[in-house]
């Protein structure tokens, strides 16, 4: 299980969410409307390409496509505001 938890604005405080599908650390991760993506990173084998979304709709991580590169530390940052911060 890998655990992932939300910072939620409007109410101060941390909220679980869905654990991802794969383990992974050094991440980035995005805030785009109902969705967030977790994106390369890395884990025990090495760096890593692959991004997952978590659709607040389906409570779900779901993988989507695949960056071109393995990276690891990456950083996004994205002004807008989550549509989804009142989930908890």
């Amino acid at each position: 299980m890998v655990e992932v938890e939300l910072y939620n604005l409007n109410s101060n405080r941390w909220v679980s969410c869905p654990s991802l599908n794969s383990r992974r650390g050094s991440l980035a991760g995005v805030c785009l409307s109902d969705k967030i993506f977790t994106i390369g990173g890395g884990n025990a084998t090495g760096c890593l390409s692959e991004v997952e979304m978590l659709d607040l709709n389906i409570g779900k991580w779901i993988y989507t496509c695949s960056m071109m590169q393995k990276v690891i530390y990456v950083f996004y940052i994205h002004y807008a505001m989550c549509s989804m911060l009142d989930m908890a």
